[in-house]
């Protein structure tokens, strides 16, 4: 099965609130291809359903190395991610990371 289809299964497990079988299907698309930014971002949205704040910024950080600022689109992704990490440094009480995330998207945009 490619990547497309694991992702779209992924997320079909999501939506159904079935989040066990979403990470576990976002976990074979990681081991598959560490670059596919979309299963990290699914499993960021999956543990903020399931409340763990700590996950969900591990998985948003895991795609700061592979964000692309050279276009408009790579460019808004890159302030949306940005911004996720922020308000995760803000629930975890981390005012200093907080500050520089929220410099760091300042200057995408």
């Amino acid at each position: 099965m490619n990547i497309e289809k694991l992702q779209l299964k992924a997320y079909e497990k999501y939506k159904a609130k079935d989040y066990d079988a979403a990470l576990k299907l976002l976990a074979k698309i990681e081991r598959l291809d560490p670059k596919y930014k979309d299963a990290y971002y699914l499993e960021a949205g999956t543990w903020k359903e399931l409340e763990n704040t700590v996950k969900e910024h591990r998985a948003l950080e895991k795609i700061l190395p592979l964000l692309d600022f050279s276009s408009p689109s790579g460019k808004d992704f890159a302030a949306e991610i940005l911004f996720h990490i922020a308000t995760t440094y803000s629930i975890l009480g981390n005012g200093i990371n907080l500050s520089n995330t929220v410099i760091k998207a300042h200057r995408i945009n």
